[in-house]
């Protein structure tokens, strides 16, 4: 599976970006994606979302079995405001703050 998300750079016309069942830990290389609307990372070992707030379009991320499990994992959503469906399932939330994250969120 994937270790790094790259070689996107050209897409720019990319609306919807599959990336579940790898083994990414981070978010990065979508610089150029502006124009994503919806994007599975789904099944990979990611802690934290980050590096998605430029992205005005995004409206569905799937963050579901993944390793969130602190605020801090997830105060970036709402940098993103228009955001209109998260998936959590299966994280391994143990931060009672993450709920008033989302109670925050549009």
């Amino acid at each position: 599976g994937l270790t790094k998300i790259g070689g996107l750079e050209c897409q720019k016309d990319l609306r919807t970006l599959f990336l579940h069942e790898n083994i990414l830990d981070k978010i990065e290389g979508l610089d150029n994606n502006l124009e994503l609307d919806n994007v599975n990372f789904s099944k990979n070992y990611i802690r934290k979302i980050e590096n998605l707030s430029h992205l005005k379009k995004l409206s569905s991320l799937n963050f579901a079995h993944n390793s969130i499990s602190t605020v801090e994992g997830v105060e970036h959503l709402l940098e993103i405001p228009t955001l209109q469906t998260i998936d959590l399932q299966h994280n391994k939330i143990e931060d009672a703050a993450i709920v008033d994250v989302l109670a925050q969120l549009p």
